[in-house]
């Protein structure tokens, strides 16, 4: 049952998704107890990262009214969760002694844990204060581990370790967004000894719960305001304007938007006035690319000229013959495609974090029952061979649909981009103006810094 909900997840994850990368996969553990600690920006999907590219069975930590869900709850159960007793969702805290106890002994096995010690899912452009919780589990498997009459299997006399994971997403509540899964350097969890009532010092665990943050913080993009990150964000666009997507695009890019942030908080207090005259910049560069309606990548002449166009069109082409079949799927998965939107925006409101939770839930249930009712309703109107064939159809041509829309939005890009280029001259030439003065305004700011917080 595990390995199918594995399965699952990544199969989810790799529809909702454009693009996943994972980096720093040559940091995870094969063996041995490890605790992954992660950030949490997007709700139920952050979990699935963990489950779908550990490359091991990973339990963990999840809110307690989880369990009580029809569907989540079962498959929770089967991953082998456990549930955390929070008092806001009206439950009583002293019920996680257990869960405690549950979650080190899967440590102290050798086994693998997963948690958010941040405690809940947001929308914050910063780390929330960490909960202790993950330190007091780890610092006690440990203890646990020390013991040698507590090690019933091999691997659990290896050393716990902690591996931090950053989850950064493009735009989360998006479908066809992409998303980076950062695996962080591991670090072993000290042996100290535990109190009359089995709990680790509460020194250890401060110090700890602050290692965790300060890794996490290796992993993750981070500002004190949404304004400066994504003006951060802004400016790590200008610099990386001409570099071709590629192998680990969106991992080049979380270092070089750590790189930027670290400049504006060397120079906030320094030089306040030259940090906003930048963001201010940075960001009227941003609103003039939207007003021109192209993107960074697209200011550079060469890829605008008639032959790099051309050859983007030519490749679109092949697409032509399958256009009939891919609007077939549009209109056998249309309806459960606007009801998967609409669910979304009536269950969440404002709360960003949980928008691409509701999208994939619905989905997972919509798509699933209206191919069903397809499949029925092909067999009462020409027996058991439609019945089957628009079962299998109904997804395969959607995913056929998609690919066509993604592929044909690229083309008309370009063209568009193409237009302004040569309609558009003057606003074109003083956004690409901008862009190289920007570029050359940072990079003498870069040169007045120290090396490590030199963002170009």
């Amino acid at each position: 049952m595990r390995r199918l909900l594995v399965g699952l997840c990544r199969l989810l994850l790799r529809i909702f998704f454009r693009r996943i990368e994972v980096t720093g996969a040559e940091n995870l553990p094969a063996t041995g107890p490890v605790m992954f600690v992660l950030n949490h920006p997007n709700g139920l999907i952050d979990p699935l990262f963990i489950l779908a590219f550990a490359g091991r069975p990973v339990s963990f930590l999840a809110k307690e009214p989880l369990f009580r869900w029809p569907v989540i709850g079962a498959a929770l159960r089967a991953l082998d969760a456990l549930p955390v007793y929070r008092a806001k969702d009206h439950a009583d805290p002293k019920q996680n002694a257990h869960t405690f106890e549950s979650a080190r002994a899967i440590l102290s096995r050798g086994g693998s844990l997963a948690i958010f010690p941040e405690g809940t899912s947001h929308s914050d452009p910063q780390l929330r204060p960490l909960k202790t919780g993950a330190a007091r589990i780890a610092l006690g498997a440990a203890a646990i581990d020390a013991s040698k009459d507590a090690r019933p299997h091999a691997s659990a006399a290896l050393p716990l370790r902690i591996v931090p994971a950053g989850l950064t997403y493009t735009d989360k509540k998006t479908f066809r967004s992409d998303a980076l899964v950062c695996i962080g350097v591991p670090f072993d969890v000290p042996h100290v000894a535990l109190d009359a009532n089995g709990e680790p010092p509460h020194e250890p665990v401060r110090e700890l719960t602050t290692s965790i943050g300060q890794a996490l913080g290796q992993v993750t993009l981070q500002a004190d305001r949404v304004e400066t990150l994504r003006a951060i964000d802004a400016a790590r666009r200008v610099f990386s304007a001409d570099e071709p997507e590629g192998e680990r695009a969106l991992a080049r890019a979380l270092e070089l938007g750590q790189r930027i942030g670290k400049a504006e908080a060397s120079l906030r207090f320094a030089e306040p006035a030259l940090v906003r005259q930048v963001t201010d910049r940075v960001l009227a560069h941003e609103a003039g690319l939207r007003a021109l309606g192209v993107t960074e990548e697209q200011l550079h002449p060469p890829r605008l000229d008639l032959a790099f166009v051309g050859r983007r069109l030519l490749t679109s082409l092949v697409w032509i013959p399958v256009l009939l079949p891919a609007l077939l799927g549009v209109l056998l998965n249309y309806l459960p495609y606007r009801f998967t939107g609409f669910v979304a925006k009536r269950a969440v409101r404002s709360e960003e974090d949980v928008v691409a939770t509701a999208k994939v839930l619905s989905a997972a249930l919509a798509f699933p029952l209206t191919w069903i009712a397809l499949a029925v309703a092909g067999f009462f109107v020409h027996g058991p061979l439609l019945g089957l064939a628009v079962f299998v159809a109904s997804p395969a041509l959607g995913y056929l649909a998609l690919r066509v829309q993604e592929r044909l939005t690229q083309a008309s890009a370009s063209v568009w981009a193409m237009w302004a280029w040569s309609s558009r001259r003057a606003a074109f030439v003083g956004l690409l103006e901008e862009q190289r003065a920007l570029r050359e305004l940072m990079g003498r700011i870069a040169d007045s810094l120290p090396a490590e917080t030199d963002p170009a």
